[in-house]
Parts: C-alpha cells; structure tokens; sequence
C-alpha cells in the first residue's frame, strides 16, 4: 500500500505503485511545463524560473537551473560511484630472509640483510595504513608474514584464499605451499560476493592457483573482480631452465581468458590485475593490446604501446576500460623498501555509479 515498505521492487506494491526508496509510492506525474504569458518562451534575456517552459538551452533557466525535457528544472544529482585506492605489493616471503637467509641483493654490499619477516610485516601494514589502500594484491604472503599480519591489524582485513588454521592456531602446511599470491581488502569497506582461483603457471611451469575474487563495495554496491598473480622470472643464467617466457605467456593467456569470461558473463563489472610479472614494458603493452585492458600510461585510441616516463619496474595494476586509474605510481620510499625488495604499486580508483551499470 501506499506509504508502506520495505519493498525491493515495483511488483510488490499495489496496483500503480512504484518501489521508491524502499517504500511503495505513487507514481510521480511528469513534470509539465508551466506556461508562460502570451506563448512566450524561456530566453538567455529571460530566463525561466523551475517548472517553466518552454526551453532549449540550460543558459535560458535561472541560475543552476537547467533545460531538461524542455523545462526548466534542478540539476538531478549523479549518484557517486565507488572511489578507492587500490595496490600491488611483492612483500618478500619470510624464506629470503628468516632462520639466517641472505636476500641476494643484499648479500654483497655493507648495508646487511632485510630485517626478519615479523619486522617487515609491521613495516608493510604502516604503508598500507599510511597510503589508505582498501584492496590489495599481495605475492610472497607466507605462513608466517600472515599470522602477523592478522594477529597485528586486529583482523580489520579479510582475504582469499582465507586462512586455514590447524588446532595449533598455526596455518596449515598445505594451505601455505598452495598459495603466496592473495587478495586482501578491508571489511569495514568491502565483502566478498564470490572468491575462486585460476591455474597460472609458476616457476618450472608448475600450475598455481591463483586468486580471483569478486567483492562489493559497502557503501555503494559497486562490484569488482581481483585478481592477484605472480609470472615466474627467468632461472640463472647458462642454466637449462633460463628462459621461462612459456610460462609467462601462457599465465598472460589464461588472464585474458579470465577477463574475457567475466565481461562476458558480467559486462558491468570492472575487472583488475594486480602483480608481479616479472616483466617490465613487454606486459603492459601485451596484455593492453586488445583495448580491453587499460593501466600505466597506456593512452586511449593509441595503437603503440606507450612506455611511461618514470621507473616503472615489474609491478602491475591493470583494469578494464570502464574504470579510470588516476595518479598511478610505484612508490620507492625507505619505509616501502626496507619492507620488501619491491615497490609499492598504487592507483585512486573511480568507477562508474553502479545504479546506472
């Protein structure tokens, strides 16, 4: 009945009533122009006040007032879609520098090694603090980094894959040699609709799966799928195994599969690829190729790839073109890298209103 809720659609109220606001309402008349005297109509000399008509330009309304179905009226405000900040972060797995292990970048020069995983961690969760990073794809997540990672946040994130935790409170062994690539984000603005994983292959070409996750925004209802990943390097050289760009091409394959499956199935939807891929420009520009994927620098209607102007590394945060990534940087700062041996990789986030998606 009229005035009463709470209703989710029109076909659950009476008759010619609307669902508006989560109440059944009668529906609103169009607004019909009032008229003016002598059949005179709305000029830049003589604007019209709300209601009148008729007009053809906003300049012939008064004030904010604009031209809309030939009367002037106020200005419908644009529901505001999702506006975040989004990473990628290599953070180093505890196996390069716990229990006496010497990172090879540190190893021959007088600055010592990184500092062990628990210290590292700390030094992560002040950056993503610092920077206000909401969701994030995170490679090299191991056991240990992520008990201190929940135990020291007071569990404010959630992530895929979810932690699988023993009677010891320790995560289980199978679950940490499956998985060092996650998706995490924080609970207080995001919830996960659905999480699966897709096989990429890994050093030595070793199927991993990788995550994929689909999350909702709390405050807006807009949607996003994420996808974390980590492309193998090239082995040491003269070795037999040195050239692994197999692997990696047939990881990029498997992600443009993903991402064409998804817009297929949900063209709405942005879609984002956050990792380590071990290749610098040659990613960028071949997984953009198609138009289907846009990140760093990578210019609209350009069929050159466009290399960036500043460091860019092996770092990378990719999005479908319905999303724009603004003030996209790799962030070197001390704090970023006595905590890991890769930049931080981060962009602000606008997607479209999801009401009008």
């Amino acid at each position: 009945r009229n005035g009463e809720g709470a209703c989710t659609r029109s076909s659950q109220c009476r008759g010619k009533l609307v669902c508006r606001k989560n109440t059944c309402q009668k529906k609103k008349a169009p607004v019909v122009a009032k008229p003016l005297p002598d059949g005179a109509a709305c000029l830049e000399q003589t604007p019209c006040e709300e209601g009148a008509g008729p007009c053809t330009q906003d300049s012939q309304c008064k004030g904010k007032l604009v031209c809309k179905n030939n009367v002037c009226a106020k200005k419908t405000k644009k529901g505001k879609g999702a506006q975040f900040r989004i990473a990628s972060w290599n953070i180093l797995g505890a196996s390069h520098t716990d229990n006496g292990a010497i990172h090879p970048k540190r190893a021959n020069v007088g600055s010592g090694n990184y500092a062990d995983s628990k210290t590292r961690i700390r030094m992560a969760i002040k950056s993503l603090n610092r920077y206000k990073i909401t969701v994030a794809g995170i490679q090299e997540f191991q056991q240990v980094q992520i008990e201190a990672f929940h135990r020291l946040t007071n569990n404010v994130w959630d992530q895929f894959p979810a932690p699988a935790y023993e009677s010891d409170g320790k995560i289980s062994v199978a679950r940490r040699k499956s998985h060092e690539n996650f998706v995490v984000w924080r609970k207080s603005q995001w919830e996960a609709v659905r999480a699966e994983s897709i096989p990429i292959p890994y050093f030595d070409g070793r199927i991993t799966d990788m995550p994929v996750v689909l999350l909702k925004n709390l405050k807006t209802g807009a949607k996003i799928y994420v996808h974390s990943f980590h492309l193998p390097k090239d082995g040491p050289k003269n070795s037999d195994r040195f050239d692994r760009s197999e692997f990696r091409d047939a990881g990029m394959r498997r992600q443009l599969a993903m991402v064409a499956e998804k817009r297929a199935a949900n063209p709405n939807i942005p879609v984002f690829l956050l990792g380590d891929a071990n290749l610098k420009h040659e990613y960028l520009c071949k997984m953009t190729r198609s138009g289907v994927l846009t990140g760093f620098n990578v210019k609209p209607g350009k069929r050159k790839c466009q290399l960036p102007k500043v460091p860019y590394g092996i770092d990378w945060i990719l999005a479908t073109r319905d999303v724009a990534l603004k003030r996209y940087r790799h962030l070197r700062t001390r704090r970023v890298l006595s905590a890991a041996d890769h930049p931080l990789a981060l962009a602000d986030v606008v997607i479209p209103n999801p009401t009008r998606r």
